[in-house]
């Protein structure tokens, strides 16, 4: 349930008359009358979705914890500092399980003849260049580089990203 309380504060003027009047409202919704009000002002259109974490081996928790605070970030509304966490969350999944050698030769093939494994990796190499400028500001506000939009973009791509490289790191997967 939500539960409203309304101060009305109002004043009417007439002629040489002032009237103030003082006005409290309270009101109790429950989620089925309040949840479409919500979707009429365009609040909660978004996809829901969970990106499984795998248990957290020691050689990549750092990544995980970065990734924890990235998403602290956004609800905070400090979206390039999420960004620039995510970047670090993906640069430390690189180091952490030795993958630099493997990005640059995915991203030296040609499109038509990478495999699944070195697509994802292109897809790494991407979103660390995505994030590049939340480390490595240019002349435009990193504001406007990095609203919302572009951090939950970047904090969902990153948690995929750091999801199916622990679930590899467990499993042996051809490249």
């Amino acid at each position: 349930d939500v539960e409203i309380t309304l101060n009305l504060l109002t004043e009417v003027r007439g002629d040489d008359d002032v009237l103030a009047v003082h006005d409290k409202i309270d009101g109790k919704f429950n989620v089925s009358q309040w949840l479409p009000v919500l979707e009429q002002c365009g609040y909660g259109r978004s996809l829901l979705f969970e990106v499984p974490i795998p248990p957290v081996a020691s050689d990549s928790s750092a990544s995980v914890a970065v990734l924890e605070d990235a998403r602290s970030f956004i609800l905070s509304g400090h979206y390039p500092e999420a960004v620039a966490r995510c970047r670090m969350a993906l640069e430390g999944l690189v180091n952490d399980l030795g993958l630099a050698a493997a990005i640059s030769d995915a991203v030296g093939k040609s499109a038509k003849n990478r495999t699944r494994l070195q697509r994802e990796l292109v897809m790494l190499h991407s979103a660390i260049n995505f994030a590049h400028l939340a480390h490595h500001p240019s002349n435009e506000p990193l504001s406007e580089l990095f609203d919302r939009n572009a951090a939950q973009m970047m904090l969902a791509t990153t948690a995929a990203l750091v999801s199916s490289s622990m679930a590899r790191s467990r499993t042996p997967c051809q490249s």
